[in-house]
């Protein structure tokens, strides 16, 4: 009840100063208009709490009766940007180790609130090995590039292509 007093004096406070630092004019009574607004919702605004009523605000202003949704389209569209990102961080990754060529391809499962990594898929077929890494186990490199990045464990992993 005081912060409901002294909002409504501040408020009052408030569209006094701008009155007498405004010239007369068009502008000094759109802005005494918008000020007067601002003090009726002022008083206004604790009258449901008073009356002891709930009110959901958010149904008056959406079409659905208040429910709050989310653009499911735009969530897979941020999804996959991010695991795209990741898919180029383990081939980065892969080829700072030494083998240059491999694709790696996220898979995974979307709800409507989270993400789950079902396989990663990463493809050797035109994999290079580079001089000074010839004498490399490809798979453990690759498992353990993939763990670093994604975190997944090593049964999700996938890894085909040529023997090297």
């Amino acid at each position: 009840m005081k912060s409901w007093i002294i909002s409504i004096v501040c408020v009052v406070v408030l569209t006094v100063i701008f009155d007498l630092l405004l010239t007369e004019g068009e502008t000094k009574k759109y802005i005494k208009g918008i000020m007067s607004i601002i003090v009726i919702a002022v008083i206004i605004a604790p009258l449901p709490k008073l009356l002891n009523e709930d009110q959901n605000f958010f149904a008056v202003f959406s079409e659905d009766g208040g429910e709050i949704s989310t653009d499911g389209d735009l969530l897979f569209r941020l999804y996959t940007a991010q695991y795209d990102a990741k898919e180029r961080l383990i081939e980065n990754y892969i080829e700072e180790k030494g083998i240059s060529g491999c694709t790696v391809c996220i898979n995974f499962s979307y709800n409507a609130s989270s993400t789950e990594i079902t396989n990663i898929i990463v493809s050797a077929q035109n994999a290079v090995i580079s001089e000074n890494s010839k004498n490399i186990n490809i798979n453990e490199m690759i498992n353990e590039a993939v763990q670093t990045a994604v975190g997944v464990s090593p049964e999700r992993i996938i890894i085909y292509g040529k023997e090297l």
